[in-house]
């Protein structure tokens, strides 16, 4: 008996340690799983700046001529488009803070993926080689400024939306494998423009989607192909979006406006009309996006020269 007692507490002991650890592996693998999945295409953002901590310091002290310091900008792409980008330096009297030049053309920065899911990552500094040079005016001891970064970038937004398509919604099957109701888009698609919702209706062989779409970015909407000159554009050049045909499960619909789109208070509504077959239950398939455009962001950095005498 009491060698019997002894197998049985060994035994427990043995499956009490098993559960266990297949319990500790199962959690390892769902947390491997949570990281991964739908990074890549989730986010309002593109290219995001700001000026590098102390670069320039918010005080400068200059007798004249260089000063040791730098403008600085860290750059990330923080979206799904991989791109490059134009950058332009504003607001200051050129005479007074001498940068070498105010303009930084910025070579195709990668985009998020899986196996990157922070995305891409450079600093610009001004000026590219040597340091700011300052030639104050003889009359004044602090020259106040608030220096202006701006990026203007072409990007895409591209989205795969899961969406319920039925072709006879008034078939008297009672239980169908999903119901459309249009689709929740709140969490954007790794672009500062996103599809903001999906409104649907569906008639017998066709499906009818009301995508509208928005600047949810904290820039400008610009048309594509002008990033060069974007700092001296004209208003019919802002909230421009070309699109491709939208697909529904690889098959393009009828949509309207044509493009391009203008936006009107940072939204547009594109409406879409698609044929289904006939003869099909109710079933899951995606809402294919394609959009193009430009966009500009800016940042600004006080800074104060004083004049060591």
């Amino acid at each position: 008996m009491p060698l019997l007692k002894g197998k049985m507490r060994c035994f427990k002991l043995l499956l009490m340690f098993s559960i266990v650890a297949v319990l500790a592996s199962a959690c390892s693998l769902g947390g491997q799983k949570a990281q991964t999945i739908g990074e890549t295409h989730q986010g309002t953002q593109g290219i995001v700046f700001n000026f590098l901590s102390n670069y320039p310091p918010p005080i400068i002290y200059t007798s004249g001529g260089d000063t040791g310091n730098n403008i600085v900008l860290e750059v990330k792409n923080l979206g799904s488009t991989k791109t490059g980008a134009y950058f332009y330096l504003s607001g200051f009297d050129k005479n007074i803070i001498q940068t070498g030049t105010d303009q930084y053309v910025l070579g195709a920065l990668d985009a998020k993926t899986t196996t990157n899911p922070d995305g891409g990552y450079t600093q610009i500094q001004f000026p590219s080689y040597g340091t700011l040079s300052i030639n104050m005016p003889k009359d004044i001891d602090v020259y106040p400024v608030t220096i202006q970064a701006t990026a203007c970038y072409d990007y895409q937004t591209l989205a795969s939306i899961p969406v319920c398509v039925d072709p006879d919604p008034y078939s008297p099957v009672a239980t169908k494998a999903c119901v459309p109701h249009g689709a929740a888009v709140g969490a954007g698609q790794g672009a500062p423009v996103s599809v903001t919702s999906v409104e649907q209706e569906s008639l017998r062989g066709k499906v009818i989607f009301k995508i509208r779409v928005g600047n949810v970015g904290d820039g400008q909407v610009i048309e594509r192909g002008n990033t060069p000159i974007c700092t001296q554009l004209k208003y019919d050049k802002f909230d421009r979006i070309y699109y491709a045909p939208f697909k529904l499960g690889g098959a393009a619909g009828q949509c309207l406006p044509n493009a391009p789109i203008r936006l009107v208070n940072k939204q547009a509504l594109i409406t879409c009309v698609f044929n289904v077959p006939p003869g099909n239950l109710a079933y899951t398939t995606t809402l294919d996006v394609n959009m193009d455009y430009g966009y500009m962001a800016s940042k600004q950095q006080s800074l104060q020269i004083r004049k060591i005498s």
